[in-house]
């Protein structure tokens, strides 16, 4: 019943933040600024590494992880993934992880896609199966899909060792690590949203119960890093990742020139 009832579906993951950068930083503004023609808005990824952390913190990831990939990343393919957000409106059949799929016959409005500048890109963005920006319809001006697929270096072996979320059949080796650990730029524009997310999350935290659970995910995740690293494959994993302090293009070389996904 929520799901039906809402004006919009947004379908991203927990290591993927809105960051709005239109006036107040809310989405009333961005829908605002969209329009009402809008009927779908690609937020494009912007990768960031794991800016130098090794351990796992006090989970402030918005506070800690500020390096990330240039704007300008055509390579690796994986790059300029996009996640939707589509309105409401019975316009397709099916939600799927980038973006909503198998459009219905005779719409009631027609699909107007809108980019991360709020740019009109109906015209590539709506084929079916596109899941990812390219240079011509990137934009980061109004909004943008800060990804932090790694995290610290302790968070990663926990991933490593969990698997993929979504392609199952697939490990997550040294290649995810190269791909996804860019630090030669620095970007700080989601932290003016500090102040209000803390607020929210001192009042979660002020909540006993929520308040046990959040100290024991943390303590968990501190005693499976140690377990992790005393394991052979997982200590030279770690070592790997330390020896690999790769410039943008040798990143993308080696993307290029590896199997990505094994």
């Amino acid at each position: 019943p929520l799901v039906k009832k809402a004006s919009w579906l947004i379908h991203i993951d927990v290591d993927e933040f809105m960051n709005i950068k239109l006036g107040d930083g809310t989405l009333e503004e961005l829908l605002r600024s969209a329009g009402p023609a809008a009927t779908n808005i690609a937020m494009t990824w912007r990768v960031y590494g794991h800016g130098g952390h090794d351990e796992l913190g006090n989970a402030d990831v918005l506070r800690t992880f500020t390096t990330c990939a240039p704007n300008y990343v055509p390579k690796p393919h994986t790059m300029w993934g996009f996640k939707t957000m589509t309105r409401n409106l019975g316009i397709y059949k099916k939600l799927s992880c980038h973006r909503p799929n198998q459009p219905v016959d005779s719409p009631l409005q027609p699909p107007k896609w809108l980019n991360g500048s709020l740019k009109d890109i109906t015209a590539e963005a709506a084929q079916p199966g596109t899941w990812r920006s390219s240079p011509r319809t990137l934009g980061y001006d109004a909004i943008q899909l800060n990804h932090y697929a790694l995290r610290s270096r302790s968070s990663y072996l926990i991933k490593r060792k969990r698997g993929r979320a979504l392609h199952t059949d697939r490990t997550i080796g040294l290649n995810y690590w190269i791909r996804h650990d860019w630090n030669s730029q620095t970007d700080l524009s989601i932290q003016r949203h500090i102040p209000r997310m803390e607020a929210v999350k001192d009042s979660l935290l002020s909540d006993p119960d929520l308040r046990l659970l959040h100290d024991e995910g943390l303590a968990w995740h501190r005693a499976r890093v140690a377990e992790l690293r005393e394991a052979d494959e997982f200590a030279g994993l770690w070592t790997a990742t330390r020896r690999t302090n790769l410039t943008d293009l040798e990143r993308v070389a080696y993307a290029l020139a590896s199997d990505m996904e094994t």
